[in-house]
């Protein structure tokens, strides 16, 4: 079974001092789960406390070699953390490439995401 860990930069500005922070973030566990490490992306953007720059979910074959299967960076060209809102427009557009799953066409309120240039159905992910 595949095991997923994501990993995040976070940034903080203090409010009074506007001191900024950047900082790697790990999880400390691993998700069984493709659209679980989605979901754990999704719910960190979520949080207020810090800001997402970037998240990656990379997972590791029998003789411990790391593959990258999912990365995305949230700053756009100025400099500034993009919204989830603005991610739904984004993904609106990316949607017309993607190839979507017999899941996905049959429920129409699950996301499917493929990794790029694959066709394989373990390379597929869908969430809420």
């Amino acid at each position: 079974m595949k095991q997923y860990w994501v990993t995040f930069i976070l940034r903080r500005t203090d409010k009074y001092t506007k001191e900024t922070k950047v900082w790697s973030s790990p999880t400390s566990r691993s998700l069984n789960i493709l659209s679980e490490a989605h979901r754990e992306i999704r719910l960190m953007r979520e949080n207020n406390d810090a800001d997402v720059i970037s998240a990656w979910i990379d997972t590791y074959d029998d003789n411990n070699n790391k593959t990258t299967v999912f990365h995305d960076c949230y700053i756009n060209f100025v400099g500034n953390v993009e919204t989830l809102k603005s991610d739904l427009v984004r993904n609106e557009e990316k949607q017309v490439n993607e190839i979507s799953c017999d899941n996905c066409s049959k429920n129409r309120s699950m996301n499917c995401v493929v990794m790029q240039g694959s066709n394989r159905p373990e390379d597929r992910s869908c969430f809420r």
